[in-house]
């Protein structure tokens, strides 16, 4: 690359598996992908945006099965199907890649030589458990109850000659680097569940017996190699590796890997990097982890049956009010980035979309352009009037600009938005304490209320510019109206700027609200359940006062190394200090945990679980169906750590 060049920002979603099609979940990750690309080029950068699907499982050669069909048929026609998705969802991806294409068998089979060469790629026996659906094998310590620790299903013996790669062997240069780049991986509780994992790394199976689908091992067609170290390996291959050498140079590191929290441990966060260490390749830049898309308190998939498709969302509201499809899905797109934390878990319900959609959307960024655009109409000729911009106003929208860059850089998307709604808020408020529509009666007002015109559909214009990595086809109707092009002119910092695109002079177009106001309807009652009349067993006064239900408060807490659902938690109940071992790291992130005064079973018989001396039990609320907890049982103000409930 040279010298002077910017370097491309390089951002990847995960690729996908093709078992299923594209939901709420798996569109959550392309929708921020899709975000930061759009911020990206906004600013003026050149992108390469890359997305794809990963083919290579024993679970495709089964459904191919299933339906009759070869693994290479049915694996084209389900990345067909995202390929769809995405382009539906208007995701602006530059490279779609799928693990079959030739490319990458060559760059997998080049990095397996190379690693063959230097020793870091291994022959040996593996014997363990294995779990089809997560492809991924675990050691007898590694199950839970038995089953999968990931996934909850059985498990099945083998045993079977293979290829490990020597992730043991950067274990420690990789918690250096940790260490010495604290933004390498974010959120930082994510960190820390992935350092935990990095501390008991092995060495790793990366082969499989050849049943005729995935890449052949160089040198040994009987194994092909295993399907998650296979997928990893496509980003260096989207960046030309090994073919155009001078195309990676300009394009690697990756800026961001983005991903949902579950493949960040196990996978992106450790056995990724270790790889590129394995073959002297920089690491990238960010590695970014968000949480699930819960509905009832369970993540949104389709083997519990929960599956939000956002086209049928969209559809149904395009049905409902006559909005246009494409800003339907830009609705979709603003609630999943504004209605949580980046990071955090969330939940999706119809109540809160269709909330969001009325207040936010309808009421507040609607309502701003269309007060102004019917008086504008009536008293400008229908053009936006000449004026003097309100400083105060122009200030604030500066402020909320410069507030919504650094946060989209952060990827606090819900910082960026809320700086932006502050600005809404106020712009609403200048719009009634200025009160146009008096001011249109007195034909002494004529100035002021230009220069009141004016400033609301400049700052309004301002807004739009803010709002286009987030709903760009929103944007364009908004702009158009305006009497503006669809997409703001120039760079973010050219477009955000009060008076940077000349609104003055412009002729409105007023048409129907570009968010009309949508039905609120009430969560449908659950259906009754017919059950068999069952005796509960009572307890005496006496036996439950022997359980001491205490007090106690979180000081801090980490991974149980090994454990993909334990936390090891430090409590303090008064002068006393315990740890238990509670088995939520799948369902809630440390930030949710420490500082919280939780009730905990003091009086319950220590354990010592995966070498964890646990002192107690804390009470969590568990969903009916999965048995997964979806909270944990708190005091409603503060309260003595220590103290017994009664």
């Amino acid at each position: 690359m040279p010298s002077g060049t910017p370097k491309p920002f390089y951002i990847t979603t995960p690729i996908y598996y093709i078992n299923a099609l594209p939901h709420i979940g798996t569109a959550y990750t392309t929708i921020v992908a899709d975000t930061v690309a759009r911020f990206q080029r906004y600013m003026g950068r050149e992108v390469l945006f890359a997305t794809g699907t990963d083919e290579h499982a024993e679970k495709v050669v089964q459904a191919a099965k299933a339906r009759g069909m070869t693994a290479e048929a049915y694996s084209a026609e389900m990345a067909d199907k995202f390929r769809e998705a995405w382009c539906r969802l208007d995701i602006t991806f530059d490279d779609f890649i799928r693990t079959p294409e030739p490319r990458h068998h060559r760059a997998v089979q080049e990095l397996v030589r190379r690693l063959q060469e230097s020793g870091d790629i291994y022959a040996g026996d593996y014997e363990g458990w294995y779990c089809v659906p997560c492809a991924t094998f675990f050691l007898e310590n590694d199950l839970e109850e038995g089953n999968c620790p990931d996934c909850g299903r059985e498990v099945e013996r083998r045993s079977q000659p293979a290829y490990f790669f020597a992730a043991s062997k950067y274990r420690e240069p990789l918690l250096k680097h940790i260490e010495e780049h604290p933004d390498f991986i974010v959120p930082d509780f994510r960190r820390n569940e992935t350092v935990s994992f990095i501390r008991e790394m092995r060495d790793a199976c990366i082969s499989r017996p050849n049943d005729g689908w995935g890449i052949p091992f160089p040198n040994d067609p009987a194994h092909v190699v295993y399907v998650w170290f296979d997928a990893l390996i496509n980003y260096i291959t989207v960046a030309g590796w090994p073919d155009d050498l001078e195309r990676f140079e300009r394009l690697w590191p990756a800026d961001l890997h983005l991903m949902a929290k579950d493949i960040l441990p196990r996978f992106h966060g450790s056995m990724w990097p270790a790889m590129l260490m394995a073959l002297g390749l920089p690491l990238p830049k960010k590695v970014a982890a968000h949480g699930y898309w819960q509905m009832g308190g369970a993540k949104i998939s389709k083997s519990r049956g929960n599956v939000i498709n956002p086209f049928e969302l969209a559809s149904d509201l395009e049905k409902e009010t006559g909005i246009d499809f494409n800003v339907a899905l830009d609705a979709i797109r603003y609630f999943v980035l504004r209605e949580t934390a980046f990071g955090q878990d969330a939940g999706f319900t119809d109540e809160a979309f269709r909330g969001r959609l009325n207040a936010d959307l309808a009421n507040d960024l609607g309502n701003s352009l269309n007060r102004c655009l019917p008086l504008i109409e009536r008293n400008c000729e229908g053009r936006v009037p000449e004026g003097t911009l309100d400083p105060a106003l122009a200030a604030e929208v500066e402020s909320a600009a410069a507030t919504a860059r650094a946060a989209f850089e952060d990827l606090d998307f819900r910082g960026a938005l809320e700086a932006v709604w502050a600005v809404i808020a106020q712009i609403n408020r200048y719009v009634g304490t200025t009160e146009p529509w008096a001011l249109a009666r007195d034909p002494g007002s004529a100035q002021k209320l230009a220069d009141v015109l004016y400033t609301a559909a400049e700052c309004i214009r301002c807004v739009t510019a803010m709002l286009y990595p987030v709903m760009p086809h929103a944007v364009a109707a908004m702009r158009v109206q305006l009497g503006l092009s669809p997409a703001p002119e120039g760079t973010w910092n050219q477009a955000v700027a009060p008076g940077a695109e000349g609104l003055a002079g412009r002729p409105v177009a007023r048409g129907n609200p570009v968010f009309p106001r949508v039905e609120l309807r009430p969560a449908e009652p659950p259906e009754p359940v017919e059950r068999e009349a069952t005796t509960v067993d009572t307890v005496t006064y006496e036996d439950f006062m022997k359980i001491q239900l205490r007090v106690a408060t979180v000081e801090s807490g980490e991974r149980v190394e090994g454990a993909d659902k334990l936390y090891k938690l430090n409590l303090t109940l008064g002068d006393e200090k315990r740890t238990i071992v509670a088995g939520l790291a799948q369902d809630f992130g440390l930030d949710e945990l420490v500082g919280k005064q939780i009730i905990i079973v003091a009086n319950l018989e220590p354990r010592k679980v995966r070498g964890v001396l646990s002192q107690g039990m804390l009470l969590a609320v568990t969903d009916p169906v999965t048995d997964r907890p979806v909270a944990i049982v708190t005091v409603d103000r503060p309260a003595p750590s220590g103290a017994r409930l009664r």
